[in-house]
């Protein structure tokens, strides 16, 4: 049985689902990103599979689950209305570092309660070594298939397209790095200042 705050923590979740949802379908590709993320999310905290996160990484992923999604959607929704690549090609170029940057940390914060059993059992290097692979390759299977489903292979100019994807697969990664930084890098920085 789910105890009363975890019940309001999935209600007060599925709330905001609902309002992203809403705001999505006026946005292009957001709908079907948003269900798969908060499937994901809603899969990791039915099956408590968050329960092997410590205290200072639950922290982190409870506030970036509900934080995420919103900045996330809004951004889609300033770049879709009120900045174009047309009328700001630099501003809507960096908008969308931002969105692939923050896209790695919110991968690599989904997956930890996936892996972290692993991880706990290894010393911080081999963390490293687990962490950011894992993220990369789930980015790298984003990417490629956003790429697939969002545009079509065989335009003439599908190489600039698919520069620009792994362009995007580098920032994803680069936020991997900082995800790491954040989830275990801190959590072994307590650790040492804890034993000290």
């Amino acid at each position: 049985m789910m105890p009363p705050d975890h019940k309001w923590f999935l209600i007060l979740l599925s709330i905001l689902f609902i309002i992203l949802l809403g705001v999505s379908f006026f946005v292009p590709h957001l709908t079907l990103k948003l269900i798969i993320g908060f499937s994901f999310v809603f899969l990791i905290k039915i099956k408590n599979l968050d329960s092997n996160l410590n205290q200072l990484q639950e922290r982190i992923f409870n506030a970036f689950i509900f934080i995420y999604p919103v900045l996330a959607t809004g951004i889609k929704v300033l770049e879709k209305y009120w900045i174009t690549g047309y009328q700001n090609p630099l501003l809507h170029m960096q908008i969308n570092q931002l969105e692939h940057f923050m896209g790695g940390i919110a991968l690599g914060v989904v997956l930890l309660p996936l892996i972290i059993t692993t991880l706990n059992k290894v010393t911080f290097k081999e963390k490293m070594i687990i962490f950011i692979p894992v993220v990369s390759f789930f980015s790298l299977i984003y990417e490629l298939s956003s790429y697939y489903i969002f545009y079509s292979p065989t335009q003439s100019y599908s190489y600039l397209l698919y520069a620009d994807t792994m362009h995007d697969l580098s920032l994803n990664i680069a936020g991997a790095l900082l995800a790491f930084i954040l989830l275990l890098g801190l959590v072994e920085i307590r650790k040492k200042g804890i034993n000290s």
